[in-house]
């Protein structure tokens, strides 16, 4: 788990998963804010580009054609996108 903290206060202010912090922190500026229990590279944007990037991927799986996926991996690749994309929307 990561926390999301006020850079001058050190006030809590958001704590979940590398993504969902990297979310909540859209709101701010990168000097506002501490990542406590983040690694030290942590870029929020390259979190947010990679759960894009992995959503698109999900969805594409849903949406194959291809025999060789099972209905149920289709289906479970559809859920895994759509929960990412809610992660994403802030919710």
């Amino acid at each position: 788990m990561a926390q999301l903290r006020d850079a001058k206060t050190s006030e809590f202010l958001a704590e979940g998963t590398l993504l969902e912090v990297a979310v909540l922190a859209r709101g701010y500026n990168n000097d506002e804010v501490i990542f406590d229990g983040a690694a030290e590279a942590f870029e929020p944007a390259s979190v947010i580009e990679q759960a894009e990037e992995s959503a698109e991927g999900f969805e594409a799986v849903a949406k194959s054609t291809a025999k060789a996926i099972s209905k149920e991996t289709k289906e479970a690749a559809k859920a895994e996108a759509a929960r990412l994309r809610e992660v994403l929307k802030g919710n």
